[in-house]
């Protein structure tokens, strides 16, 4: 009965030391006071540091405080670190170096240059230095307290240099107060409204939008985070001010070039839009629909693209056509250059001499190589010597008598005889074979 009583003694007294180093930690972390501020939730300060780390301005704070790390392990880090900290604020996150490495499998090192990192890009706040060592044991070890507050990125940091996205100006803020004639110390009302006459009142729209225009905004305003608070005839508007015609966009592809042309200049799509007409007005007016950006598929395809795509197919089938045909023309031109200057026996030898599916292409690489073997002689004598070589080697082939080779030197099939054959190199005598004829010599020849 007395072991269950230990295991009990040693469970109450770590849970009493927990419960005091917490109450420890709890006491450095509120020296803070509420200057620090808290993170929004541990997902929403994760997927921050998250896009941070993939953001050009994680590169620039690594080399101000002269640390060589990747994103990946600095998030791996990140995440580990979160655990410790509370649920509500992200305060008090007090693990050591040497448990956050054990758990990412990394050096203590690697940890403490990844908190440089994090404390110079605003991800954390050092509260209290930690002292003494988590590997050795003596009295008064503390781990270093930390506070880890959200931060929204700022559009400099992932935007590409130089370039700036113009958007419209929030809500409420102007250079200028709008008080016109009710201001309080106007001195009676004006003869005339400048402001309207500058800016008319917008005509009321007499005739609705066209039906695709409304399923397509209403498809846009699901589909892209921020839109769902929108009037759909702002969307509306977006879609037919930047020509976008809905019988060959769907909204899919809309948000597939839209995404593409984000990645292209390092953007992302905000979490809140104040004016979501005027900004998607905004982001469309950047691409032209009708030029340089075409449809990808998926999503609802639209009603021209088929024809396209036939069209594109058929241009494709016609341009290999001519290639085809360019290319037989020279190979013809070139074998009867080659032809004119051999016998049919010295052909008959130099597709036995070149392996190839064509005999034509047979005849011009064993006359080629002839010509590399005897660069000084001129190419019929090249091609003489070049074969008497061949027959005199240790691979020449016993010669043939003479009906054989006239037979084979011929254009009708030499087992038929009735039709026109093509040469086949795979039998033992290159020699011109019928297509009926030539699957019963390939069974003898594989048998």
């Amino acid at each position: 009965m007395s072991r269950p009583r230990q295991t009990l003694e040693t469970r109450r007294r770590r849970a009493e030391y927990a419960a005091r180093r917490r109450e420890s930690i709890q006491l450095a972390g509120d020296k803070a006071g509420a200057a620090v501020p808290a993170w929004l939730s541990r997902p929403a300060w994760i997927g921050g540091v998250r896009d941070w780390a993939l953001s050009p301005n994680f590169a620039t704070v690594c080399l101000s405080v002269r640390v060589s790390m990747t994103a990946a392990t600095l998030v791996l880090i990140a995440v580990a670190w979160a655990e410790s900290a509370n649920h509500g604020d992200g305060r008090n996150a007090a693990l050591t170096q040497h448990e956050i490495a054990r758990r990412v499998r990394c050096s203590p090192r690697t940890v403490r240059r990844a908190w440089r990192v994090l404390e110079a890009g605003g991800w954390a706040v050092e509260i209290m230095r930690g002292h003494g060592s988590c590997t050795r044991a003596g009295v008064g070890n503390r781990a270093s307290v930390w506070h880890l507050v959200s931060r929204r990125i700022d559009q400099s940091e992932t935007a590409v240099p130089g370039d700036n996205v113009h958007l419209p100006p929030k809500a409420g803020v102007c250079l200028l107060p709008h008080v016109g004639i009710n201001s309080p110390s106007a001195q009676g009302a004006p003869e005339s409204n400048s402001v309207n006459e500058e800016h008319p009142q917008r005509a009321l729209r007499a005739t609705p939008r066209p039906l695709p225009v409304q399923r397509l905004a209403a498809e846009l305003a699901l589909t892209l985070g921020g839109l769902g608070r929108a009037h759909i005839g702002a969307i509306c508007d977006a879609i037919t001010g930047a020509g976008i015609d809905p019988g060959v966009w769907s909204a899919s592809a809309i948000t597939a070039a839209l995404n593409a042309d984000m990645r292209q200049r390092g953007w992302y799509w905000p979490d809140r839009v104040e004016k979501p007409g005027a900004f998607l007005a905004a982001r469309l007016g950047r691409l032209k629909w009708r030029e340089e950006v075409s449809p990808q598929s998926g999503g609802g395809a639209a009603a021209g693209l088929d024809e396209r795509e036939s069209s594109r197919r058929a241009a494709q089938l016609e341009e290999v056509d001519v290639r085809r045909a360019r290319w037989e023309e020279s190979l013809a031109a070139d074998y009867a250059k080659f032809e004119s200057i051999t016998t049919a026996e010295q052909r008959m030898a130099m597709i036995g001499a070149v392996s190839s599916p064509d005999y034509r292409l047979a005849v011009i690489g064993a006359s080629r190589k002839a010509r590399r073997a005897h660069p000084g002689l001129d190419t019929a004598t090249a091609i003489a010597v070049w074969l008497e070589s061949i027959k005199t080697g240790p691979e020449a082939e016993p010669d043939l008598p003479a009906w054989l080779h006239a037979l084979v030197a011929g254009d009708q099939c030499v087992t038929c005889l009735e039709v026109p054959g093509t040469v086949r190199v795979g039998v033992p005598i290159p020699a011109p074979v019928c297509d009926s004829c030539y699957v019963q010599v390939s069974v003898e020849v594989a048998a």
